[in-house]
């Protein structure tokens, strides 16, 4: 798998970290850009999917087209040039999403009394660095010949017990930082081999809580770039880049409860699984999490999450030994423009619910065979009218009484 970055200014504005213009300007620059790969034959299959389960850095994953189909994975992600933001402004007591901006109700508090947004501002750093990061690991990598090959010890350590997958996971990357970090402490040497570096990385693991001591690359910061201090009251796991302003945006998500299950390698004798997640909106309605909600771009799961490892936590005393979580896998999907689409695909013929899609249809409605082989209700659309505009036409006039004049389609 290779990631590369694409630099979006044509499209941005200064001011566009506010209220997430940034990262809907992105999302929409990544599908523009999908439109315009769509045609090449260079590629294959074209699927989006989300930075470690950040949905507000979705990626644009590419493959080769027939037999080389699964010989690797490109992936593009985004980024804003070098120096289009200032950095100062994402400092994590600072806040770049307005309270009536989100809920949609007039506010009377000051811009000063707005909750700080630390989570998000670090998901607009960590698209501005890339590049020095990759700089700062390339010169690592040139002072020690087996750092290449102890990152990749390192990160099949990971991969093996599934803490590199999700969202607040210990990447591949966090690993990397890491032990470039220790490389360029001195904490390590540059002459030892790739099984001496993920030993001495794997002890530095176990024997340093980065939740109470954060570490950090920054040899000489800004004076405008945060403490760790500061950082401590923001994050619950703190490792600085070399910019000083950014807390290693792969572990800005991560939990104490992971941290943990990383030092001590353990094994769960319980799993507890929780259905029905969507219930923690509530949850975070009744304990008045909404700047947390705000902070994590509408993710009720992340924001609720700390309480109820806090809350497991207190209950369960020193009866466990270790407290661990692991949320569902990064989602992928397809770049196919399914709103645009002229095939509307419906339910398989012997479904129960194919009576219901015809009903729904009506004349429309159509048996058709698709290239998988299923035979299934569907309905084609003819002409160049936009199709949810005909979609909408078309169930209103059969059935409700409006006609086209009785209503207003908003222009968006």
């Amino acid at each position: 798998m290779m990631k590369s970055t694409v630099e979006e200014q044509d499209v941005l504005h200064p001011k566009d970290a506010l209220n997430q213009r940034y990262p809907r300007k992105r999302a929409i620059y990544l599908a523009g850009l999908a439109q315009h790969l769509a045609s090449s034959p260079a590629f294959g299959t074209m699927r989006y999917s989300c930075l470690h389960g950040n949905r507000i850095r979705p990626l644009l994953s590419l493959t080769p087209p027939g037999k080389h189909s699964s010989s690797f994975i490109l992936r593009l992600h985004p980024c804003p040039p070098p120096g289009f933001f200032k950095p100062s402004r994402f400092h994590p007591q600072r806040s770049n999403i307005r309270t009536d901006w989100y809920t949609g109700l007039e506010s009377s508090r000051p811009d000063t009394s707005e909750p700080p947004t630390p989570h998000y501002n670090s998901s607009i750093l960590g698209d501005m660095l890339p590049r020095a990061h990759l700089q700062f690991l390339t010169a690592v990598s040139s002072q020690c010949t087996a750092f290449v090959e102890g990152v990749a010890l390192l990160k099949v350590w990971l991969r093996q017990r599934e803490l590199d997958q999700g969202a607040g996971c210990f990447s591949g990357f966090l690993g990397s930082m890491l032990l470039a970090y220790l490389l360029s402490s001195h904490r390590v040497s540059n002459t030892m081999t790739a099984y001496q570096l993920l030993r001495n990385s794997l002890h530095f693991l176990a024997s340093t809580d980065l939740t109470e001591n954060g570490i950090t690359l920054a040899k000489d910061p800004d004076s405008t770039a945060p403490s760790l201090a500061e950082f401590h009251s923001a994050f619950q796991l703190v490792f600085v880049d070399t910019s000083g302003h950014l807390k290693q945006v792969r572990c800005t998500d991560m939990t104490g409860c992971i941290y943990k299950q990383v030092q001590y390698e353990a094994t769960s004798d319980h799993v507890f699984q929780l259905c029905e997640l969507v219930k923690l909106q509530s949850c975070c309605k009744k304990l008045d999490l909404l700047s947390e909600l705000m902070d994590h771009s509408g993710n009720y799961v992340l924001t609720a999450l700390p309480f109820i490892l806090s809350l497991l936590q207190r209950g369960l005393g020193q009866r466990v030994r270790l407290l661990t979580h692991s949320l569902t896998p990064d989602p992928e999907w397809s770049v196919e423009k399914q709103a645009a689409s002229v095939l509307e695909r419906g339910p398989p013929a012997d479904s129960p619910k194919a009576e219901e899609f015809k009903q729904l249809w009506g004349s429309r409605s159509e048996l058709r065979r698709f290239q998988d082989g299923a035979i299934n209700e569907a309905v084609v659309w003819e002409g160049e009218r936009p199709p949810v505009k005909r979609d909408w036409s078309h169930a209103r006039s059969s059935h409700t009484c409006c006609s086209s004049k009785q209503i207003y389609q908003k222009p968006v």
